[in-house]
């Protein structure tokens, strides 16, 4: 009995001693987790032409009408992808797809390490590069470039992260001529209003024409505007249907301005006619002899041209340019205004649309029915007027 408790209290201290050692044994280590793939990665951009790849752009800043050329890494997994759903690599600049524009791929050990894309203006692609190049202030601006399937919302992990290049908005040498001519047509045009009646209703000294201002001033405005977007974004299809039905309205206006002047001219060469012969009835009456001497219906005559003189239109001497444009024979008229102030509220929407987005506005058809209807009763109520 005594050798079992004694065998008892020589167990009792390892079995009191297990449970802290096992508390003690550190855990076993969890298993390594296997890497994932390497997720596409753009490592160099190369910016060249259609027959050339080109330097780094950072050497050589992108701008429309080069090709980008990608080194991409994993580009082979990205590539897999877009054939298993059917959906080709698209670019993105600033994550804005440019719609329309096929990658070119380049090989390497049987697999696809290159590829390259075109920067150009593409019907699908207009929102993304208005987006890139309005508001040109900058000659320069840093923009993301990143590739990635076609679609490719954000989350979506078909995309590499984006690769930061210059990209040019505004060539000095395009932009130096640009200015040159703008100013070269402006001073022509100022100078031919100021020496020729280009401008007026009849000859040197007569009122400025306000249909014909109008049409000089969209002519102008349209021209320069084309210029413009096709300096900056190469597009050379700007022009809206709106905007040809714009210039077709100033345009009829002018027209039909024009007739009516010069019917008002034959109007004015009898009335200089008229008061030529009445001048020289006048000058025989106040001579004796020459009174005596006039036939005896000169004062019959004389009644008659004063007549005819009441119904021909009066010539107008040119005062202001805003006076002229605005004022008719009595004085500042309501349709003139309304046709002036809807030329500038159109002028203000077409120069902010031009340099935000680089692209000429499709006005709504309201306004240009707005617009026709001014300059239709402008026409209405210049019919009658009876100064030329």
């Amino acid at each position: 009995m005594s050798s079992l408790r004694s065998l008892a209290l020589a167990l009792l201290p390892a079995v009191l001693m297990t449970p802290l050692a096992a508390r003690a044994q550190p855990a076993p280590a969890a298993p390594a987790a296997s890497p994932g793939p390497q997720l596409p990665k753009i490592t160099r951009v190369l910016v060249g032409s259609a027959t050339e790849l080109g330097v780094d752009a950072e050497s050589r800043p992108a701008h429309l009408g080069l090709w980008l050329t990608l080194d991409v890494a994993g580009l082979d997994q990205l590539v897999e992808k877009g054939r298993a759903a059917k959906k080709p690599l698209q670019l993105y600049l600033n994550g804005m797809p440019l719609g329309d524009v096929s990658p070119v791929y380049l090989n390497a050990n049987g697999k696809p390490s290159r590829v390259r894309f075109a920067l150009v203006r593409t019907d699908n692609a207009k929102l993304t590069w208005s987006a890139l190049l309005g508001r040109p202030r900058a000659q320069r601006r840093i923009v993301e470039v990143s590739v990635g399937l076609t679609g490719c919302a954000d989350g979506c992990a078909d995309i590499t992260d984006g690769f930061k290049i210059p990209l040019v908005v505004i060539r000095p040498v395009l932009m130096s001529g640009y200015l040159a001519l703008l100013a070269g047509g402006l001073w022509a045009v100022i100078r031919l209003a100021r020496t020729t009646p280009i401008l007026r209703n009849h000859g040197p000294g007569s009122p400025w024409s306000l249909d014909r201002l109008q049409m000089a001033w969209w002519t102008l405005l349209v021209v320069s505007a084309f210029v413009f977007i096709w300096m900056i974004s190469g597009d050379y299809g700007s022009l809206s249907n709106s905007v040809l039905a714009l210039i077709g309205i100033s345009a009829g206006t002018g027209l039909i301005g024009a007739v009516m002047d010069d019917g008002k001219q034959a109007k004015m060469q009898q009335r200089k006619a008229l008061e030529d012969e009445k001048a020289e009835l006048q000058a025989g009456n106040a001579q004796p002899a020459a009174a005596a001497a006039a036939p005896a219906g000169a004062p019959q005559r004389t009644a008659e041209i004063e007549a005819q003189l009441a119904t021909l239109p009066q010539l107008k001497k040119t005062k202001s340019l805003w006076t002229d444009i605005l004022s008719d024979e009595n004085g500042v008229s309501i349709h003139r205004l309304q046709v002036v102030i809807w030329t500038l509220v159109l002028t203000l929407i077409f120069l902010v649309s031009v340099y935000l987005r680089l692209d000429m506005p499709d006005f709504d058809n309201q306004l240009l029915a707005l617009m026709g209807i001014s300059n239709g009763t402008y026409l209405g109520f210049k019919l009658p007027e009876k100064a030329a």
